[in-house]
C-alpha cells in the first residue's frame, strides 16, 4: 500500500559554442541526477508460500553525475577535399546512496546464479558503490612452497600452487566475510570519433567507438582454466598453470582435487575491459554526371562498407563489448559486464549501389 513511483531530480549546466564561422562547434553538459524510491521487484521468502513470489518495493536512492561533450570540426571551404571530424565523450559516475532499512545489498537471485553463474555470486549492489559492482575474494598471490602455504593458517587446505586470498577482516580464516567489491563494469569514460571526407568523386566515412576504465568479470575462466571441471574444454592459459618448474605465473595449479576452492569468485576473473573499435569503414565513388546520365540516372554511387573491422584491447576474452546480459530474472538489469563466453560480434563486408532517378 505504500508503493510509490520513483522520483528523479536532475540539474544540468550546459554551453553551446561556435568558432571560425561555426567551422568549430562545441556542446558541453554537466549533469547531476538523483533518483529516490528506487523500484525493484524482489522475491519474497519461501515462508510466504508458493514459488517465485515477488513484490515491487521502493528500496533506496541512487546518484548519477557526469560530463558530456561533443566537439566538431568542419572543413568545407576547399574545392576538392572536404571533411569533418566529430568527437563525443561521456564521463559518468554512478553510486547507490541508500537502501531501505533491512536491506543490506541487492544481489543476483540464487536461482539465476545456479543456472547461468554456476552458483557464483559475481556482483552485488551496495551503498557507496556503483550498481552491479563485482564482488568476491582478492587474490594476493600463489603459494610458492608447501612451507609458505602451511604458514598461512587462514587457508588450512592450501598447498603449493594454490591461490592465496586476502584475509580482509584479519580473523585468521578465509570465508565469505572476506569478500569485497573487486571491480566495476562502469567505464571512467566512453567516446566515439566519426570522420567524414570527400575528395572529388570519392567519399569516406570512419566511425570509432571506445570505452576506458571499465572492468569485465570473465566467468568463462570458471570452466576453461580449472582442471577439476574436466568435462569442459580448456583455454591455453591452463598450459601456464603453476608447477614447481613454472612459478612465474598467475594461474593456479591444475588439479582434480581443489580443496582450497581456487575456483571461488575472486579478482582472478576480473580484467580490464577497455577497448577501441573501428565499428564502420565506408568508401564510396560517385560516377560523373555524364556517365550516370547515359544510364538515365540522376546519380550513381558505388560503395564498400566493413563493420567491426578491428578491436584494440588488453582483454583476452572473445569480445570486450559485453554490456548488459538479459536472463529471465527479476534482477537481470543488475547483471552488467559478466562474460560467460559471449558470442563475438560478426564482421560484415558489404558492396552496394545507390541509384537515383
Amino acid at each position: 500500500p505504500n508503493l510509490k513511483w520513483e522520483t528523479t531530480t536532475q540539474t544540468n549546466f550546459g554551453v553551446d559554442l561556435g568558432f571560425l564561422e561555426n567551422r568549430v562547434t562545441l556542446t558541453a553538459d554537466y549533469f547531476i541526477k538523483d533518483t529516490k524510491d528506487l523500484l525493484f521487484e524482489r522475491k519474497l521468502p519461501p515462508l510466504v508460500g508458493g514459488t517465485n513470489q515477488t513484490i515491487w518495493d521502493n528500496v533506496g536512492a541512487m546518484e548519477n553525475k557526469g560530463f558530456e561533450f561533443n566537439l566538431n570540426y568542419k572543413n568545407d571551404h576547399t574545392k576538392d577535399f572536404k571533411y569533418s571530424v566529430d568527437l563525443n565523450m561521456g564521463f559518468l559516475r554512478n553510486k547507490l546512496t541508500s537502501l531501505s532499512e533491512g536491506i543490506d545489498f541487492i544481489g543476483i537471485d540464487p536461482a539465476t546464479l545456479h543456472v547461468v553463474n554456476f552458483d557464483q555470486e559475481t556482483s552485488r549492489t551496495v551503498v557507496g558503490e556503483p550498481i552491479a559492482s563485482f564482488y568476491g575474494h582478492t587474490v594476493v598471490g600463489i603459494f610458492q612452497s608447501q612451507a609458505e602455504a602451511d604458514s598461512y593458517t587462514a587457508q588450512p587446505n592450501a598447498v603449493a600452487g594454490d591461490f592465496k586470498f586476502k584475509d580482509l577482516n584479519n580473523d585468521g580464516i578465509i570465508d565469505n566475510n572476506d569478500r569485497s567489491i573487486i571491480g566495476s563494469p562502469h567505464p571512467d569514460f566512453t567516446y566515439s570519433v566519426a570522420f567524414n571526407g570527400q575528395y572529388k568523386n570519392f567519399d569516406f566515412f570512419l566511425f570509432f567507438i571506445g570505452s576506458q576504465g571499465n572492468e569485465i568479470y570473465d566467468l568463462s575462466r570458471y570452466y576453461t582454466d580449472f582442471f577439476n571441471l574436466a568435462n569442459y574444454n580448456k583455454s591455453k592459459r591452463s598450459l601456464d598453470g603453476w608447477t614447481p618448474q613454472n612459478t612465474n605465473t598467475d594461474v593456479a595449479r591444475l588439479s582434480l582435487n581443489d580443496l582450497n576452492n581456487n575456483i571461488r569468485p575472486s579478482s582472478y576473473y576480473v580484467q580490464d575491459g577497455s577497448y577501441l573499435k573501428l565499428k564502420t569503414l565506408q568508401v564510396g565513388y560517385t560516377l560523373p554526371k555524364e556517365l550516370s546520365s547515359k544510364l538515365k540516372a540522376e546519380r550513381l554511387r558505388l560503395y564498400f562498407e566493413a563493420t567491426n573491422l578491428f578491436t584494440l584491447t588488453g582483454y583476452d576474452g572473445l569480445d570486450p563489448e559485453v554490456g548488459l546480459q538479459n536472463y529471465s530474472s527479476d534482477d537481470r538489469n543488475l547483471d552488467i559486464g559478466v562474460d560467460r563466453g559471449i558470442y563475438p560480434q560478426s564482421q560484415t563486408f558489404t558492396f552496394g549501389i545507390n541509384l537515383d532517378f
